[in-house]
């Protein structure tokens, strides 16, 4: 052996044993000796013994610097009772433009106990595993992401991975993203599948209704999505004096997706339930498109208002509709569920809702000195708010949206249910919500230096419901905050009722209080301590 101090070292011959017995020899081998910087070698491996394994030989491998920017890392596994594992890391870096790795593990496992030609494919099975990781910032307004993985069994990191938290993992996410910024739009575009590497096995398990689903792969290919940043429907000229209508602003958006599932489904044979011999597909599309107007205005000067209106558009390429009986009632199967056929139409629907709120600030200033206070100051701020959303299976101003069918019991049967922008809302919201703030304030004058301090917070909020049958009226939340000390806070908080509660039934009753009841109370403190160390002076503890 030769050693070249702060160079390398040069050994021959280098002749590994297992026990006694010489599994690899080399002529000669060169290793580095050089301190700082990153230099390719030799990674030395580690022995052991398991009862499962046998003997193995964990790590041996070789890293190889190829530049500042770049990095491979290639180690084995030898097990004398399972075979050997190759893992493969490829790194590289551009700074401020991409990153990433690819890591690739090939698991080759000896099918018998005995002494196999572990070049043959009939004496061993081998598995792999392969993972790509990349984030690139092509511009400042474009980012790409990649997150990939391929496994060629599902059991493979259950029956391979070293670690306990891959051995455990059900779930296997890959996914690429795109987006790209302009000034008033943004564009992405995203790829994703997830991957139940636990679905064969729930299998086993006899279903316990018809039609339930087992999903092994549930992708997203591709999901599109545009959003229009907000701005104002009527521009105004810099030069002249801002109106009432410059203050109106829009906003858009749009999505685009198309969904695919791989599963088993329940179904029914023989009087029982099972699963499908073979797996289904279902494909799911829809467009999406959501338009927004809003304009803060001021009132009376001092009044906020903001009233703001949401349209929802969905597209979808079909649509349920359900069959009739002679008599014009729904149809319906042997579980009562109403039966439908698919309409391979392009179906549109729109829905919204709108919402205006109101609010202000309210100052006022007590001039009184108490102590090192010089006056003390009130801030009320109450809001009010009122938000509606329409029942859409209903006639909407006149208009039939046909969104529904009805048949001549009067049931309701929705085309949308079960498609890609879900099921019609078809219930009527009206909502009103308020809140009132006090804030208590003093100025307070030290060392002839005035300060503002704050005394006491206290809030109260909330709402009624004017479309519920019964409890419209939300319960009172109040809270205080105040620091007692310079260090010390306390806090609490109440719920008062304006309902009777009944002590057998243990809930609420439509009945109203004279005076509203307590029916939580909860209270908390915090004390916060500084200091400096015992005999240090001014300089130090500074």
């Amino acid at each position: 052996m030769k050693m070249i101090q702060g160079d390398k070292v040069v050994a021959r011959p280098v002749v590994l044993y297992l026990a006694d017995v010489p599994l690899l020899a080399l002529p000669y081998a060169v290793f580095p000796n050089k301190s700082g910087g990153r230099r390719s070698g030799w990674i030395m491996p580690g022995y052991g013994e398991s009862k499962q394994d046998g003997q193995y030989l964990k790590g041996l491998g070789y890293f190889w610097a190829i530049n500042d920017y770049m990095d491979e890392t290639s180690t084995m596994n030898l097990f004398d009772r399972k075979g050997f594992q190759l893992h493969h890391r490829f790194r590289y870096m551009t700074r401020y433009k991409y990153r990433g790795n690819l890591k690739v593990s090939q698991f080759t496992t000896i099918l018998n106990r005995n002494i196999a030609d572990i070049s043959k494919r009939d004496s061993t099975a081998t598995k792999w595993f392969v993972e790509w990781n990349h984030s690139q910032t092509i511009d400042p307004t474009q980012h790409l992401n990649v997150s990939a993985k391929y496994i060629s069994d599902r059991k493979t990191l259950r029956n391979y991975a070293m670690d306990r938290e891959t051995r455990l993992k059900q779930q296997m996410l890959s996914s690429a993203s795109y987006s790209k910024n302009w000034q008033n739009l943004t564009m992405s575009l995203a790829l994703r599948e997830t991957y139940d590497l636990n679905a064969e096995t729930r299998l086993q398990v006899p279903p316990v209704k018809l039609g339930q689903k087992i999903v092994e792969k549930a992708r997203t290919l591709p999901n599109i999505s545009l959003s229009k940043k907000q701005q104002a429907l009527f521009e105004g000229d810099a030069s002249s004096k801002e109106r009432w209508y410059n203050k109106i602003y829009w906003s858009a958006n749009s999505t685009i997706n198309n969904q695919q599932n791989i599963f088993w489904q329940a179904g029914s044979s023989a009087d029982s339930l099972a699963w499908s011999s073979g797996q289904k597909t279902l494909n799911k599309f829809f467009i999406k498109n959501g338009y927004r107007i809003n304009a803060n205005q001021k009132v009376f000067r001092y009044i906020a208002v903001n009233l703001s209106a949401s349209i929802s558009q969905g597209i979808v390429p079909g649509y349920r509709k359900a069959y009739k009986d002679t008599a014009g009632a729904f149809r319906t199967d042997g579980s009562g569920k109403v039966e439908f056929n698919e309409i391979k139409k392009t179906a549109i629907r729109h829905t919204g809702n709108m919402s205006l709120s109101a609010q202000t600030n309210i100052y006022g200033m007590v001039p009184v000195r108490i102590g090192k206070y010089r006056a003390i100051r009130h801030v009320i701020k109450p809001s009010i708010s009122f938000s509606y959303s329409p029942d859409f299976s209903k006639d909407f101003m006149g208009y039939n949206l046909e969104y529904f069918q009805k048949d001549s019991l009067g049931n309701l049967f929705d085309k949308f249910a079960g498609s890609a922008i879900g099921s019609t809302p078809r219930r009527e919201s009206k909502s009103m919500s308020f809140s009132l703030g006090n804030l208590f304030q003093a100025k307070e004058e030290l060392e002839g230096v005035e300060n503002k301090v704050e005394l006491l917070n206290w809030t109260m909020s909330g709402g009624y419901n004017f479309t519920a049958d019964s409890l419209g009226l939300s319960p009172i939340r109040s809270s205080f905050r105040s620091p007692l000390l310079k260090n010390l806070h306390l806090d609490i908080s109440m719920v008062h009722d304006f309902y009777r509660w009944d002590e057998v039934s243990h809930r609420r009753v439509n009945q109203l209080l004279k005076f509203p009841r307590l029916a939580q109370m909860s209270a908390s403190s915090s004390l916060k301590l500084s200091g400096t160390r015992l005999g240090a002076d001014k300089k130090e503890a500074q």
